[in-house]
């Protein structure tokens, strides 16, 4: 009897074994992927699951502190800047529209695997009227998005348990097990619900738009409290206070920190209207009561501008605006002096592959069409010799078309003439091993048929037609019986390999609107790589070290005031001597993209303190390798150079467009004057 019971026993726990396997499986195939993707106002993911389930993929005990909160914290800080400027270890573990309750069950679960010096805190969270939502939505897309990707555990069981006492929108079954919400998700699985990776996430739970959009003229809110009337007029004024069940949570988070011997830093993240001045006086008195202090920092002294540096109506910041708050709370930590690093070698080889994994994402996110454009047409001019390169207009191509643009044009051997005359006209050009053998205008519809033997000897068989806005509203380039152009407006480009006898690229920019838009046809890979060839081996620049002389000016200088091997020494105009301070080493970092390090420090040329509006300074810094030490380099219409900041768009400028010794050296938008061009002279190789 004995026997048959213990073998009935062990029956018994294999099915329900085998049953707990499947549930979990089938759980993660239907709990829903919030992948990262940028869409308006974060689109409908901000990476959840890659912010959650990396979190807990980090070496026990290795990060130095640790963020809590709603959007506004995990858009404004940024871990991995923090890190390439300093080396402190962070994540942010916060959930849209989080309130104080879900960020206490949060801090809790997180500080089981880390133990930091500081958690910072969104005060904010205090005046939120639900402990579950800060903005009072739908609670359940929060619950959901918090807890879905938290481990199973004695946390996450107690918050099911609390959080759905206070909602009746979700059970505390189906806060704990997500399988219970999306048990009829089945419907919609995609392929990433069977097949996602996280292996190229390198956020660290920071959210970063790349767009710069205000919807809102009004950027100075009133800074009062709801004013509040009763039916006689009378005006008072409503003041919201921090409730009960928020005080409970904030002392639990707080002796949580208190027993982890984790300081917990309450701060205000940057933002316009969330909070009003007399809600953060509640807060701040609030705090004081507990010997606290509200970490604020001031938008003048953070270079915020709420036209550029916010995502949406000023509510959260924007990559831009993230890149200045997490670089100034970068030098807090800095200024107290209490991170100490003991992280071993298997944690700095992590965080420091992540950076260059965050670099590579920053630097294709700011990739814009301007300079695909110019790198497209240096591509073109540099390998000239080799190429059969024809363009057929569509539409219109003139609008936009500018003086860099014109630059390339004519030392491609075309006259171009892309000006206000031919607006609206057909346009046919080829150019074949650097000769012109074709190139017209014409307020007509155009149609170039022929049989050509290029200057390899390849027999191509043409048919190019070419029709302005009311000449037919067309571009093909048909070679053989295969169009390939794109047929979009503006210029229609393709070019073909004469040694292979291939077409290897194939593109569209629409030089009729600004920003000109780049679109590129997708090839098969054997030719494409033809292409990717020739343009890595096309640098405006070798490698070397150079002095950089403002045009046609060559008395004067680059030069690092007073020669200074400190971070943040100015970006000047000196008289040439050639000795150090005046020396730059370039160092291609593909795309394109140089950076530029002073021969006397050693330290590397930078947008000061992530600045982006005109008359941001040049100054050399500590290498991190970020955006603001990038430099995308192109030559201009006078065959000179321009140095543009790949973080901002903005290029290199001698203050006040007269050389001399002391002028500074600022960013500014193109205007395309002799002031914002300049010459390399080669010094030595590095």
């Amino acid at each position: 009897m004995r026997v048959k019971r213990n073998i009935l026993m062990t029956k018994v726990f294999t099915f329900m074994l085998i049953l707990c396997v499947i549930f979990v499986f089938l759980q993660g195939i239907l709990t829903p992927k919030w992948l990262y993707g940028e869409g308006l106002f974060g689109g409908a993911s901000q990476g959840e699951t890659s912010r959650y389930q990396t979190f807990y993929q980090l070496e026990k005990n290795s990060l130095d502190y640790i963020t809590v909160g709603n959007s506004l914290t995990y858009y404004s800080i940024n871990p991995s800047l923090i890190y390439a400027e300093t080396g402190y270890r962070g994540y942010n573990v916060g959930v849209a529209r989080q309130g104080i309750g879900l960020a206490y069950y949060w801090a809790e679960e997180a500080l089981k695997y880390q133990s930091p010096k500081y958690l910072f805190w969104d005060a904010n969270l205090l005046l939120s009227e639900s402990a579950i939502d800060s903005n009072d939505g739908d609670e359940t897309v929060t619950i959901n998005k918090a807890f879905a990707y938290m481990k199973f555990g004695t946390t996450k069981i107690k918050a099911s348990i609390d959080i759905a006492g206070q909602t009746d929108k979700m059970n505390w079954i189906q806060i704990l097990f997500p399988m219970a919400s999306f048990h009829t998700r089945w419907k919609y699985l995609t392929k990433d619900d069977f097949s996602y990776s996280n292996d190229d996430y390198a956020l660290m739970g920071a959210f970063l738009p790349f767009r710069q959009r205000n919807y809102s003229d009004i950027l100075d809110k009133n800074k009062d409290e709801y004013l509040a009337f009763n039916l006689k007029g009378e005006v008072g004024k409503f003041e919201k206070q921090i409730s009960d069940r928020n005080k409970q949570y904030f002392e639990k988070m707080l002796e949580l920190c208190n027993k982890n011997q984790t300081k917990l830093i309450p701060f205000f993240a940057q933002e316009t209207f969330v909070t009003t001045d007399d809600g953060r006086n509640t807060i701040i008195h609030f705090l004081e009561e507990y010997d606290l202090d509200c970490l604020t920092f001031d938008n003048e002294d953070l270079g915020i501008n709420w036209d550029i540096d916010t995502a949406d109506t000023g509510t959260h910041l924007n990559y831009w605006g993230s890149c200045k708050y997490s670089s100034k709370l970068a030098s807090w930590m800095q200024e107290q002096e209490e991170i100490r690093d003991y992280s071993n070698a298997s944690v700095k080889e992590h965080w420091d592959n992540n950076l260059e994994l965050y670099k590579k994402f920053e630097e294709n996110k700011l990739v814009d069409s301007q300079e695909q454009v110019l790198s497209y047409f240096h591509t073109l001019e540099a390998n000239k010799d080799n190429l059969f390169i024809i363009i057929s207009v569509r539409d219109e191509a003139c609008d936009a078309f500018n003086e860099e643009l014109q630059g390339y044009v004519k030392r491609l051997g075309l006259q171009g003439q892309f000006n206000e005359e031919h607006i609206q006209n057909s346009y046919i050009a080829i150019i074949d091993e650097g000769t012109v053998v074709f190139e017209r205008w014409e307020a007509a519809p155009m149609l170039l048929e022929d049989k050509y033997m290029d200057c390899s000897g390849n027999e191509i068989d043409l048919q190019i037609s070419s029709g302005g806005y009311v000449f037919g509203d067309e571009a093909e380039i048909i070679i053989g019986d295969i169009d390939f152009a794109l047929n979009k407006r503006g210029l229609n480009i393709v070019a073909l390999d004469n040694k292979s006898g291939k077409v290897i690229s194939s593109v569209a920019i629409d030089t009729h609107m600004d920003g000109m838009p780049f679109y590129s046809k997708t090839l098969d890979e054997d030719v494409a790589k033809i292409w990717d060839q020739y343009a890595e081996q096309s640098l405006v620049l070798e490698e070397g070290i150079y002095m950089i002389h403002p045009y046609e000016t060559p008395e004067y200088t680059l030069d690092i005031s007073n020669g200074s091997w400190e971070d943040n020494a100015n970006l000047q105009l000196w008289d040439s001597t050639g000795e150090k301070p005046q020396q730059f080493a370039l160092y291609y970092e593909g795309d394109g993209l140089y950076s530029i390090q002073s021969v006397g420090s050693g330290k590397y040329l930078t947008a000061y303190r992530y600045g982006n509006t005109n008359t941001t300074n040049v100054v050399q810094d500590s290498y991190t390798g970020l955006a603001n030490q990038k430099w995308y380099i192109y030559r201009d219409s006078r065959g000179a150079y321009c140095l543009m900041s790949h973080y901002n768009k903005l290029v290199m400028d001698v203050a006040g467009t007269k050389s001399g010794a002391g002028v500074n050296i600022f960013l500014h938008e193109p205007v395309h004057g002799e002031w914002q061009s300049f010459e390399f002279e080669k010094v030595a190789i590095p």
